[in-house]
Order: structure tokens, then C-alpha cells, then sequence
């Protein structure tokens, strides 16, 4: 029971300090509501009862109001301290103003303004002192009251009095109450707390006493010179070892003493006083001693560390005229004084012969913004920039790791994995633990470092150099990558990358000896031949049949795109012109023009020659250009669409739905036919959603008053289903599939042609 009701009035103080409203504050005013409306019950009850057998019925209600009010304001201070509180004031108020005016013995009544001299100290507990000194002001007007020593008359009438036979028992013992129980017990429970803080304070003290002998301790004994300077460069502490390389007392450096009077450096800030200085000390010694200052976050003074470099800097000197020296410059990067290329492979055999067991990780790195660092700063800069930037890498380095620079702009990094780590995941882990930017020592700059990652595993079974040529192409897959992301060279990647790379040479060397055409048939729903579309095939000596989803793509992103499209417009011709001579009744023949194509600015001269040249009718010469065709240059497609549609050449739009056209430019570009594209028809007449996007091409190519052809119609199901859309033409495997050319001129000769008006170029009827 005890322990609930601490609970209740939150009796016990947290340990930690509270960052909302005060646990005292909360119990306070618990306290208060709950043992007064606890308290007074009694003589709420009893008045109650008095009045009700004297028939003075407004009494209840008023009494009944009073507790709703306590009852209020206990709801509200279990979750809101500030609004209780507010009820509370509101209920003080109330009772003294009820007493003073509804009263009839007026020195009775006087003890209802009693009530209101709390509120001030309610308010100081709960709002603050502001609201303290308000109620204070208040007061003032009751206190006049009695001053006055004259009754008030009851604003609602003597029908409406509250007095009673033993009004004055009943006031005088809520008095009682309230300032004797109610109030100081609140008041204790304040003043516990101050006392709990107190005790809390003062065993912080001895902590931090406590901490502050340990810091001590720490900064005399860390072996390391150390002094903590004020934001000016004045000196607050020194340790020993500061003042026996600064060749002082540590009494003298502690006097005030500006730390730039040792460094021999004046008018600078200590945040900038970083990097290599040479010291002369009183007794005329020169020593040579690395600063490090770093800022103090909690009071923004700086901690300075003091390196000597003077036995390494006499140690290189030693070493530079040793013959040690030729073997340490032979393995090792004379700029940034990393192992180099050759100390890496060195150390990747050794590692092979030692028989290591761990995985292991090839990384390499490559600063992408040197250039532009030593174009914009100068030499000075970008090397400064490469030797911090390969300091940066050591220190985010696991011991047993290594670091070369192997090339101007490189680094490699040889890492050991953990069981079961991906070289991903270890190159992903590093890459976010190094700075995105360098601060370069004496320069005073922030030099932004942008760099691309390619990672592979390391087979220490196989040559350094295979390794080495391996990741050196994950660096360069990483170059189409975003920035701060990380190409990895797998199995299956590698195999795809020279794959690429023989294509990329294949088609560079390529001649018109690899290359055929087939030409796939375009039909009515009762079979009956409409027209070809040619489609160009690859058969390489070497790597055999090459998918034109691998090789068109390709010939895009180098540029040789523009010569398959003219080799396949002139077979196409030839062809033409073949079938011809054998008597065949000619149909109209689809080429494909790519994004590339349709923008070229000699195209429409190119096709115009071409078909001059072998005396081809522009009738028989189709244009096919996909959606994405439409929005490379907007402008000069439709410019060149125009062109060829006013030289008699049909035009269709390939693949239609799965690019990013918009009905404006369809309503531009001079357009005959659309082609359905085949992942639209694929799942026919089952997709109901496919089924809907099939319905709403072959309504907007009504509207734009062109023909429609399906492509990829396989099934006799797929087939019922377009025709009964109305569907113009189709294409697919159902019909045909792509034919040799003399299999598909015995279909020319087996066919008398389209009857007048089945031609794709003639529009459906609205």
C-alpha cells in the first residue's frame, strides 16, 4: 500500500537529472490536490447535509462544483503539471471569492481571503516567480477589502447566502487544513528534493575531483608533449614533456605564456599553427616538432600536441646517405613516401608463399578531382592533397593492412577479410570512414576528395599483376558509377567486361562479312503478307552469334551505330532490288533507325541517295523509330520525320508504350502506324491490365487515324483477342519467324500482294 501511494505522489527522486518538468514539482502538486480533496470530504459532506435539511439546495451544487474542479484539475496535473496547477489557482480563487461574497457574517467571511494569500506561493512553485509576483498584485485588492472592514453585498441575492449554523466551523477547519496539511506538505516534498539535489551535488563535486586528479594525472604522464591554449594561443596547462622539448619549466609555460613566443610563429590562430615547425630553444638547440593543435569541444580551447621529429628527420638524413636508402626508394613513393606498385606486388607474394589462409581484398582508389586541383591551385596543392590523402588512408588502416600508391592518382589498398566478409562490404565500410574532405597543412585550405573505388578479391595463388589488372578494371567500371560507390569485379562481372571489351574491339574491326539480314513478316489476321521488317544478326568468327540486344546497345554508346544503320538500309535495298529481278510482286520493307539515327542531320539525304541509287520507291522503304527516339532531340526528330514523310516513306513507331512520348508529340510526328510493343501482348487475353493498355493504344491510334501492329503474337488466342479489338496487323511467331531472305521471297512469290487499301500506310477509317 505504501509503495503505491509513492507512486501516486511520486515520492522518490530520479537519479539522473529529469529533462521535462520536475518529478518535486509533479509530487507537489499531486500532494496538494489529492489530500485536500481527501481532507476536506468530510466537511463537504456534512455542510452538504446541513444544507439539504435546511432547504438550501444551491449549496450542494456548489459544493459538487467545487470537487468537479479538484477532480479537474487532479485529471489534468497527471499529465499536464502547468495546467493542474492553473485548475488549482482557478479553485483558490474560487473558494476565497464564494466565501467572501456568498457569506452573510461578514467576519466570517473575512477568512475566505485567507485562501488567496497562497496563490502566490502556489504560483513561485509551479509557474515561476513572474506568476508569483502577479498574485502577489492581485492580493492587493482583497487585502483592500479588509482594509475597508465593510461587508459585500451577495451579487446573487441573500437567496443564494451559503451560510449556515457552523459556517464558521466549516471555514475555519478547511483553513486548517489547506495552510496546515495541504500546503506544507508540498512544501516538504519541495524542499526534500532541494535536499536530494544537494546530497547529488555534492557527490559530483568529489567525482569531478576525483576526474580532474585522474585527467591530471593522465596529461603529466601520457608520454607525449601536450598543452591546452586558450582560443588566443595563451597557455592554461602544460605538461611536462611540452616543457622539456620547448626546453623550459613547466612552471614558466603555465604563466600566461603565448605558446606562438616557443613556436616562433606570431599572429595566428592555433587551429592554424598545424604541421612541421622548427623550434629554437633558449638554450639555442634547434628541434624540429610536429603540431597537432585539436579544439575542445566542451569550452573551445585546443588541445596542442607536440611531436619532436627531429631524431626522424636526422634518421632520414642518415638513411638518405646510406645504401639502404637506393632499396628504401625503390620500393616506396618518393611524394607521399608510400610502399609503391613494386613493394605492392612484393608483398602480395609474400603473402601467397606464406601460405595465408584469410581472404583478402584488392582496392583501388582513385582521387578524381586531382586534375582539377592542380589546374585551379597549382602542382604545390595537388600533391599536398595526395600526401594527406594517403596519410588519411593509414590511419583508417587495420594493422596487418597495406597501402601503396601505384600509379599519379591511385592508391591500392591489400586488406584482410573477415570470415564470411564480402570485399564489397570491406571496401563499402572504409569508404565511409574517410573524410570527404582534407584540411592541407600550411595551405590553410579544405580540399573536397572525390574518389572512385573498384574492389575485388585477391587470389593470393595468382600473380600480383593478374590481381593488380583486375581491380585496375573495377576502377574502371566505377567511372560510369555515381560518386562514393563501389564497382566490384566478380567472376561473372569480369567475364561480362571482356566480354564487352571483345565486342567493343570485334565491332571496331568489324566487317560486312559477320553481318545478315532476316526479315520477319508483317500479316493480316488471315495470314496474308503485308510487308517485312528487317532485322540485322551478328555471327562473329570468335564469339559466335551476338544477340542484338548485346551489340545494338553498344555500337550506341561508341559510335559505330550510324554504320550498321547504313550497311542495313543498303542490304535492304540490294534485296529489293534482288527480289525484283526474280519477278517477286514487292512489299514494303521496315528498317529500324535508332535514337541516334532519326537526329542524324544527313539522314533524310542518306535515305534519299540510297534509295535513288538502287532505284527503290520510297513505298517500299518503312521507318520504324522507337518512343525514346522521339525525346533524344525533340526538335530535330520531328523536323526529320517531317522530311521523310513528305518524301513518301512510312513511319511507325516501334515498341510503343514502353518508352516516355507524350500525346503532343505524337500529334507532331507524321506518324502511320504503331507497334504494339510484345510485353503488352505476352500475357493476352488473361492480364486484364495489359488487355486495358492494348485498348487504349488501339483507341488513341484511331484518334491519330494510323494503323496498329502487334508484335510477339504467338497463340490463336492472342490473335482472336486483337482482332476483336480491331487490331490492324500483326507480327510474331504465330505467323512467321524471321525468315532468310529467299525463304522470304518464296512468300512474295506465293502472295499477289495486298489488296488496295491493306497497306500499312493507309490509315485505319475513323
Amino acid at each position: 500500500m505504501l509503495k503505491k501511494l509513492a507512486r501516486l505522489f511520486l515520492l522518490h527522486e530520479p537519479e539522473a537529472p529529469e529533462l521535462g518538468e520536475p518529478v518535486w514539482r509533479q509530487s507537489a502538486l499531486r500532494i496538494i490536490l489529492i489530500s485536500g480533496i481527501c481532507l476536506e470530504f468530510l466537511v463537504a459532506a456534512h455542510s452538504s447535509w446541513q444544507a439539504i435539511g435546511l432547504g438550501l439546495y444551491h449549496i450542494p451544487v456548489i459544493v459538487t462544483g467545487f470537487y468537479l474542479l479538484l477532480a479537474a484539475a487532479i485529471y489534468a496535473a497527471l499529465r499536464n503539471v502547468r495546467l493542474g496547477a492553473g485548475f488549482l489557482l482557478l479553485t483558490i480563487y474560487a473558494a476565497s471569492l464564494h466565501i467572501l461574497f456568498f457569506v452573510d457574517v461578514f467576519e466570517i467571511a473575512k477568512l475566505g481571503i485567507i485562501f488567496a494569500y497562497s496563490a502566490p506561493l502556489v504560483a513561485r512553485l509551479f509557474f515561476g516567480m513572474r506568476s508569483a509576483v502577479l498574485m502577489m498584485l492581485l492580493n492587493t485588492l482583497l487585502f483592500a477589502v479588509l482594509l475597508r472592514n465593510q461587508p459585500l453585498l451577495n451579487p446573487l441575492g441573500p437567496q443564494y447566502s451559503i451560510t449556515l449554523p457552523e459556517s464558521h466551523a466549516y471555514i475555519q477547519t478547511l483553513v486548517f487544513l489547506f495552510f496546515n496539511l495541504c500546503v506544507p506538505l508540498a512544501v516538504f516534498r519541495a524542499l526534500q528534493a532541494l535536499e536530494f539535489r544537494g546530497v547529488q551535488l555534492a557527490v559530483s563535486n568529489q567525482r569531478l575531483s576525483r576526474s580532474n586528479s585522474v585527467f591530471r594525472d593522465m596529461f603529466d604522464h601520457s608520454g607525449m608533449a601536450l598543452l591546452i591554449c586558450g582560443r588566443g594561443g595563451h597557455i592554461i596547462k602544460a605538461n611536462t614533456q611540452a616543457a622539456q622539448l620547448l626546453g623550459v619549466s613547466s612552471e614558466q609555460l603555465e604563466e600566461g605564456q603565448n605558446m606562438q613566443r616557443y613556436l616562433g610563429i606570431w599572429g595566428r590562430k592555433p587551429e592554424e599553427l598545424g604541421g612541421e615547425r622548427q623550434v629554437r630553444r633558449p638554450d639555442g638547440q634547434l628541434r624540429w616538432v610536429t603540431v597537432q593543435p585539436r579544439r575542445l569541444e566542451h569550452d573551445g580551447n585546443f588541445l596542442v600536441i607536440l611531436r619532436d621529429d627531429t631524431p626522424l628527420r636526422e634518421a632520414k638524413l642518415a638513411l638518405a646517405r646510406s645504401a639502404a636508402n637506393a632499396s628504401y626508394l625503390e620500393l616506396h613513393d618518393t611524394l607521399t613516401g608510400l610502399p609503391n606498385r613494386q613493394y605492392l606486388r612484393q608483398r602480395f607474394e609474400e603473402l601467397g608463399q606464406a601460405g595465408e589462409e584469410r581472404a583478402w581484398a584488392l582496392l583501388n582508389l582513385r582521387l578524381t578531382n586531382l586534375r582539377a586541383v592542380n589546374d585551379r591551385l597549382g602542382p604545390a596543392i595537388g600533391d599536398a592533397l595526395l600526401r594527406a590523402y594517403g596519410q588519411a588512408l593509414a590511419e583508417h588502416l587495420p594493422a596487418d593492412a597495406f597501402l601503396a600508391r601505384t600509379a599519379g592518382v591511385t592508391f591500392a589498398l591489400l586488406l584482410p577479410l573477415e570470415p564470411g566478409e564480402a570485399p564489397e562490404a570491406r571496401a563499402r565500410g572504409l569508404l565511409q570512414q574517410l573524410p570527404r574532405e582534407l584540411a592541407l597543412p600550411d595551405s590553410g585550405l579544405a580540399v573536397p576528395v572525390p574518389v572512385a573505388v573498384g574492389v575485388t578479391a585477391a587470389r593470393l595463388d595468382e600473380g600480383a599483376d593478374e590481381a593488380l589488372q583486375r581491380v585496375q578494371t573495377a576502377l574502371e567500371l566505377a567511372r560510369n558509377l555515381p560518386e562514393g560507390s563501389v564497382a566490384v569485379l566478380d567472376q561473372e562481372m569480369e567475364q561480362r567486361h571482356h566480354r564487352q571489351l571483345d565486342l567493343e574491339l570485334a565491332l571496331r574491326e568489324l566487317d560486312d562479312s559477320g553481318l545478315e539480314l532476316v526479315y520477319q513478316p508483317k500479316c493480316l489476321a488471315d495470314g496474308k503478307v503485308l510487308g517485312f521488317e528487317a532485322l540485322l544478326r551478328w555471327q562473329h568468327p570468335r564469339l559466335g552469334a551476338v544477340s542484338p540486344a548485346e551489340f545494338i546497345p553498344l555500337a550506341e554508346r561508341t559510335g559505330l551505330m550510324h554504320r550498321l544503320t547504313d550497311f542495313v538500309l543498303e542490304q535492304v535495298c540490294r534485296q529489293l532490288q534482288r527480289w525484283q529481278g526474280e519477278g517477286c510482286r514487292l512489299l514494303p520493307v521496315a528498317i529500324n533507325l535508332s535514337a541516334l539515327d532519326i537526329v542524324r542531320p544527313d539522314i533524310v539525304h542518306r535515305l534519299g541517295e540510297t534509295l535513288a541509287r538502287h532505284h527503290i520507291p520510297p513505298a517500299l522503304v518503312e521507318i520504324e523509330i522507337t518512343e525514346t527516339g522521339l525525346i533524344r532531340d525533340e526538335r530535330l526528330a520531328v523536323e526529320n520525320a517531317q522530311a521523310l514523310r513528305e518524301r513518301g516513306f512510312a513511319l511507325l513507331i516501334d515498341d510503343f508504350g514502353t518508352g516516355y512520348s507524350s500525346l503532343s508529340k505524337l500529334n507532331e510526328f507524321p506518324v502511320s502506324a504503331i507497334k504494339i510493343d510484345r510485353s503488352f501482348i505476352a500475357d493476352l487475353p488473361g492480364q486484364e491490365k495489359k488487355a486495358l493498355i492494348v485498348k487504349s493504344i488501339l483507341s488513341l491510334s484511331r484518334v491519330l487515324g494510323c494503323a496498329t501492329v502487334a508484335e510477339g503474337v504467338e497463340t490463336r488466342e492472342q490473335l482472336d483477342f486483337l482482332t476483336a479489338l480491331g487490331c490492324t496487323a500483326y507480327q510474331g511467331y504465330y505467323f512467321h519467324r524471321p525468315l532468310p531472305a529467299t525463304t522470304a521471297g518464296g512468300l512474295l512469290e506465293r502472295q499477289p500482294g495486298p489488296a488496295p487499301g491493306e497497306a500499312l500506310m493507309s490509315p485505319l477509317p475513323a
